[in-house]
């Protein structure tokens, strides 16, 4: 009798908590998972994917978020799973590691004029919210050869959408 009465108690006891008329919010596990599925949609929305292209590399330097490291493990295994090489570093750091090429004016000064082995990924963020995740992102070849977008992706059911607004060319 004791162990039907405790049994009743417990099942009573999550019955009333789980009534309480709270609201349940369900977050994101990762902004990562948003961040990954917006360079995808960016990736595939190049016609000259794959091309000659033996580097993608990504200059992280202006995102700040807990799961950066998850997003750069997603970014790792793309490009082992793609064919490519993975690189970390800015448009500054290719250039001093050789795989930038860069222009040199009479002056002397320099300017990064192309990446003709691969594809720069930057990132400018523009806004995160609870489920929303808003990010300017785009592929640099070269100083006449950029292309990218704002891309909002929205997460929803366990699941991130995305979707571009407008492209950004130069």
């Amino acid at each position: 009798m004791r162990r039907l009465l405790m049994m009743v108690m417990i099942v009573l006891s999550f019955t009333l908590t789980g009534c309480s008329g709270q609201k349940s919010t369900v977050l994101p596990d990762s902004y990562a998972l948003g961040y990954f599925n917006s360079i995808e949609y960016l990736y595939n929305s190049n016609p000259s994917f794959p091309g000659t292209n033996e580097y993608l590399a990504f200059d992280f330097s202006n995102l700040e978020f807990d799961d950066l490291e998850q997003l750069i493990t997603l970014v790792q295994d793309f490009c082992k799973e793609k064919g490519y090489t993975y690189l970390e570093g800015t448009i500054d750091e290719l250039v001093q590691w050789g795989y930038i090429e860069v222009y040199v004016f009479e002056s002397g000064s320099t300017f990064p004029n192309g990446f003709p082995d691969g594809v720069l990924f930057q990132f400018s963020p523009v806004s995160i919210e609870e489920d929303t995740l808003v990010t300017q992102i785009s592929m640099w070849k070269g100083s006449l050869s950029s292309w990218g977008s704002i891309y909002t992706a929205t997460y929803n059911e366990g699941v991130w959408s995305v979707r571009a607004d407008g492209i950004i060319m130069s």
